[in-house]
């Protein structure tokens, strides 16, 4: 996500969009004062392809009690903590990201200090069937997830969420499946439940569908003033920077690589996934009018 107060924009990013690609081409044009998530990846944190880093972003806040004492732990420095200061009650002043970089527009709008009404609101939509391929292949394979805070220190993201290859071996999509085999998986995969991370914290045993869909719908109840489409993005960005008097450039094509196979989305869906996301997801279908095909 970006807050530009220097062309005066906000940038939301939704899940599995290309939104990493067109943060890193926005970000060169903003200032000092401007807001910047960053990204919350480990190799993309220290990737000189993806310069995107975090600004005005890190924000102090003191802990106390089990509260305090569970993020001495998760640091590892719960050596630290000695009998006087649990006797006088420990307090411990942490440094953590104020938005998410999928922050939702409700919580943006409605948390930001500054009157941004007049801003700009940007997004990206993407055809839902190809959006959930791109999501079933980084369930298993995104990278470990943390942050850098203002002193420059990374912070690693404790959590354990999601799927991994060894926790389901017979779901995990591989380079070497077959369409007819991917097909099968995708199936599963859609029925399964798990835990995912979001703009809203940690949210337990939830159906993958279900979370992707209700995670994804809200970067949409706003009114945009520019919305972006995965499948012409080159295209729409050259609008957008001429609309921002920005100068125009190449996007980047950043994290590739957790797609392994090169299939098209069309071979990973039956009859009965395809019904599926016709019904999860007909807000996509009836206001940006995709199709299957």
């Amino acid at each position: 996500m970006i807050i530009s107060h220097e062309h005066k924009f906000v940038f939301f990013k939704p899940m599995k969009v290309a939104g990493s690609s067109v943060e890193v081409a926005l970000s060169k044009h903003c200032g000092e004062d401007d807001v910047l998530t960053g990204t919350n990846h480990f190799d993309e944190l220290s990737s000189r392809e993806y310069d995107y880093p975090s600004r005005n972003n890190i924000f102090s806040h003191k802990l106390k009690g089990d509260v305090a004492l569970s993020a001495m732990m998760q640091s590892g420095n719960i050596d630290k903590v000695t009998p006087e200061m649990m006797e006088a009650g420990i307090f411990v002043d942490v440094l953590e990201p104020r938005f998410h970089m999928h922050a939702f527009p409700d919580q943006v709008l409605t948390l930001y200090e500054k009157d941004i009404s007049d801003y700009r609101m940007i997004t990206i939509v993407r055809n839902p069937w190809d959006m959930l391929v791109s999501f079933f292949w980084w369930s298993f394979y995104a990278s470990p997830a943390g942050y850098v805070d203002s002193r420059g220190q990374v912070r690693k993201d404790g959590n354990s969420l999601g799927f991994s290859v060894s926790s389901h071996p017979e779901v995990a999509p591989r380079e070497s499946d077959s369409a007819e085999t991917l097909m099968r998986k995708m199936e599963v995969f859609c029925q399964l439940s798990g835990d995912f991370k979001g703009p809203d914290g940690v949210e337990r045993n939830q159906n993958v569908l279900d979370w992707l869909v209700r995670t994804s719908e809200r970067f949409y109840q706003i009114g945009y003033d520019h919305i972006l489409q995965y499948e012409a993005l080159q295209d729409d960005y050259d609008k957008l920077c001429f609309s921002l008097g920005i100068s125009q450039e190449i996007l980047p094509r950043l994290k590739t690589g957790q797609r392994k196979a090169k299939l098209p989305y069309h071979c990973y869906y039956n009859a009965w996934t395809r019904s599926r996301i016709d019904s999860k997801f007909s807000m996509w279908l009836e206001k940006f009018e995709y199709t299957f095909d």
